[in-house]
Order: C-alpha cells, then structure tokens, then sequence
C-alpha cells in the first residue's frame, strides 16, 4: 500500500511541475514518460493511470481527473476536489464544469458572472430609478392638492367676507338704508314754483353739499367698522374650521343680499345726482339773479340821467 501511494504522489507531482489544469491538461503518453522517470513499476503505473480519475491525492486537496479530448486522446488534470460539492449545490449535472471567475453560490451557473454582475447592478439602479419617481410623482400630486385646497379655501373666506359684509350692511335696521332716506327727504324739492317763489342763495346749497359730504364721510367709516367686524368674523371661521353652507341655500341667501345691496347703491347715487342737479340749478339761478339785478341797476341809472 505504502508503495501505491508513493506512486500516486509522484505522479502528483509530475502533474503539477507540468500544471496540468482543466485549461491546461496533459496527453497521457507525455505524463506516462515524466512519470516512468520516477515509477519503474510500468503496471503499477498504468494501472494508477486508468484508474487515479476522480480520486483525491494523498495528503493534497487536488482530485486527479481524465477525459477523452475532442481528438479522442486521453488527458489528466488536477482540479480542486471540493468542485463534486459545487456543482452538487448548484445543480450543475456537467461533470466537468468550472466555476467561472467572480462566481459565487447562488449566482446562476450557466451565465457569465461578469454578465450577471452588470445585470444586478442595473437592475439596482433601475428600481432605484421607478423609486425616485413614484416618490416624485407623490410629491408633485401632493403639491397639487395642496394648492388646490388652498384656492378653495380662499374663495370661500372670500365669499364669506362677501356675505357677512352684505348681510350686516342690509340688516342693519337703523344703518345706512335709513339714513338715506331721511337726506333723500331733507333734500329742497325742485319744482319751479319753489323757485320762482324763493331765491336760494349759493352760500346755502354749498352749506348743504359740505353737509352731504361729511354724512357720506360718516358712510364711509362706518363701512370700513363693518368691514373690519367683517375681517374678525371671517378669522374666527378659519380658525374654528367652520364649513360652508349647502350651494343652493348660499347662493339663494347671495343673490337676494345682493339685490339688497344694489338697491342700497342705487339710492346712493340717486341722492348723489340730485345734489348734483339742485347744486348746478343753483349756481344757474344765482348767475340770472346776478345778471337781471345788474340789467336793473343799468336801467335805474338810465333813468335817472334821462330824469336829470
């Protein structure tokens, strides 16, 4: 036995000063002559060459391998004798496959590692990729609504604002409506017969028409509280998240507030243009009085010289 396995590590050697490897294998009359050199026992010597193949040497981690090349001549190599449980675990039924270089368990057996490699990473990179732009496209439609929800809620504090100034001003019994009517009435009547009986001097009307404005001043403040009551009513409905009216009621209580107010503004201007009128009527009337105590004054004085 001791002389089989001095034989077996003889040929080991030769085989590895040879490097015989599965990219490199040696033809068996080549190992056959290296190894006589160092076996005398030609019979132990071929049998050890017909039957070595999927052995492992003794005191090595190498395994003797054999096969017919496509020329149908014999070769031998060592390969790694844990290649059996490698191919084993990945499936590999080829005898006499080769982990390729970068391969680990795991890795598909049949493709080229380097191959592999690059898909993974691209595959990394493309999920990488739909990640970022689902999270964009997350981000963009979050935006959106908030932008959205942000008009909507404008437009209804607007509205608001609207309303509460519209209802105030209109239900508002001793306001504005009120005290139009009393200068509606307050104003002279422009018939002609108060004007043929009466001379109403300038200085009266521009006396009236400071009065007038100071009432609209007045007017004007007052709507500017109202407003401002308006702004903090509007406030505490942001604040307290109060939500809308249903649509048809909102936009029935609207159109009639509307046509309130509009009848407030027509008044307003009538008033307005009436001051107008009885101001130019006025100054009309002043300038004829002017002229006719002037046509009166020359026709005294005529007289008198005519007289003297």
């Amino acid at each position: 036995m001791s002389r089989y396995k001095l034989a077996e590590e003889n040929l080991l050697e030769v085989m590895k000063e040879k490097g015989a490897t599965i990219g490199n294998p040696i033809l068996r009359p080549e190992l056959r002559a290296e190894a006589r050199k160092r076996i005398g026992d030609t019979g132990l010597l071929d049998h050890l060459l017909k039957h070595m193949a999927g052995k492992i040497a003794p005191s090595s981690t190498d395994r003797f391998r054999r096969r017919h090349n496509a020329n149908g001549a014999m070769e031998y190599w060592l390969e790694s004798a844990d290649l059996v449980d490698i191919r084993s675990k990945a499936g590999v039924q080829d005898p006499f496959w080769v982990p390729p270089p970068g391969w680990k368990p795991g890795d598909c057996p049949t493709q080229d590692p380097i191959c592999a490699k690059a898909l993974k990473l691209l595959k990394q990179e493309t999920s990488t990729i739909k990640r970022d732009m689902e999270e964009m496209l997350s981000k963009k439609k979050l935006e959106e609504e908030v932008s959205k929800l942000r008009r909507e809620m404008e437009e209804f504090f607007a509205k608001k604002k609207l309303e509460e100034s519209q209802s105030i001003l209109i239900s508002n019994p001793g306001g504005i409506s009120q005290k139009l009517d009393v200068l509606d009435t307050s104003l002279p009547s422009t018939s002609r017969s108060d004007h043929d009986d009466a001379l109403v001097s300038l200085a009266k009307y521009k006396e009236q028409l400071m009065v007038i404005s100071d009432f609209l001043k007045g007017m004007q403040e007052e709507i500017g509280q109202l407003t401002s009551k308006v702004d903090e009513k509007t406030r505490s409905y942001s604040s307290l998240n109060v939500p809308a009216e249903p649509y048809a009621e909102k936009e029935k209580r609207q159109l009639e507030e509307s046509s309130k107010a509009l009848a407030v503004q027509q008044k307003v201007a009538a008033i307005e243009k009436r001051v107008q009128e009885e101001l130019i009527r006025a100054m009309h009337k002043q300038m004829l009085n002017h002229k006719q105590q002037k046509i009166q004054r020359l026709q005294r004085k005529k007289q008198q010289r005519y007289k003297g």
